[in-house]
């Protein structure tokens, strides 16, 4: 008797149709939310890296010896963990070199070879691995892109690129489609902290027409995905493209 194809592998919460693919699969306060039994509940076994006001303050060199800490005990509980950043490759060298982790600069997100590549490293299914990242136009849509579960957190601080800081306001109104909001304050900072300073709150954006209509051209730029392409499966020994 013939065999039937394979049923596809569960997946957990998350997974997009293309229409969604600037939608993270959950929006934490900080990397520290991030544990083994947040891990577990979300059916995830390693994850991929953002650097910068993710791990790092944007452009900074000082020691971060909880962010260490933090992911030699992912580590240690068995999370393979990959660093995926569009800094120079010198920047991403250096920090990958001090958090002991394998990783990569100038990795072109939110195109694809970057994706693949950690996913190669960390010889996970894409449904299996996180992508965390503060940034929604690169770090989740790529993510969200590559089949990947999506994990937006806080940036670190509001010192970025300029062009950075002007897409700010665009996730905004991109996190507020979805209903996602900010906490107000985060580890009990003042409300008024640079930290805290750039998601008040979504909810308080004013209902414009306007911003519907920019949704969805953004949504119309984004690259048209097939269920195929959602469903990476990397079994390739370490092979790196």
């Amino acid at each position: 008797m013939s065999r039937g194809p394979d049923p596809k592998p569960s997946r957990p919460s998350g997974r997009w149709s293309s229409r969604h693919l600037l939608r993270p699969g959950v929006i934490l306060p900080h990397i520290h939310d991030i544990t083994p039994a947040f891990l577990e509940s979300h059916g995830l076994k390693g994850l991929l890296l953002d650097l910068d006001n993710t791990l790092i303050p944007y452009g900074s060199y000082d020691e971060r010896a909880e962010v260490s800490h933090w992911a030699r005990e992912l580590q240690a509980a068995g999370y393979p963990l990959y660093l995926l950043s569009n800094a120079t490759h010198e920047r991403a060298r250096v920090w990958a070199e001090r958090l002991g982790l394998p990783g990569v600069g100038l990795a072109g997100k939110p195109f694809a070879q970057g994706y693949r590549r950690g996913l190669n490293v960390v010889n996970l299914p894409a449904h299996q691995v996180g992508m965390v990242g503060d940034q929604l136009f690169t770090d989740i849509l790529g993510g969200n892109w590559s089949g990947m579960f999506t994990i937006m957190v806080r940036p670190i601080s509001d010192n970025a690129l300029p062009h950075t800081r002007l897409t700010r306001r665009l996730e905004r109104l991109v996190l507020k489609r979805y209903g996602h909001d900010w906490p107000r304050q985060r580890h009990g900072l003042p409300e008024n902290s640079p930290q805290n300073a750039f998601l008040t709150d979504a909810a308080a954006l004013p209902d414009d027409p306007g911003h519907a209509e920019l949704i969805q051209t953004v949504s119309a730029t984004t690259p048209a995905t097939s269920e195929a392409d959602l469903n990476i499966n990397v079994h390739t020994n370490g092979r790196q493209d």
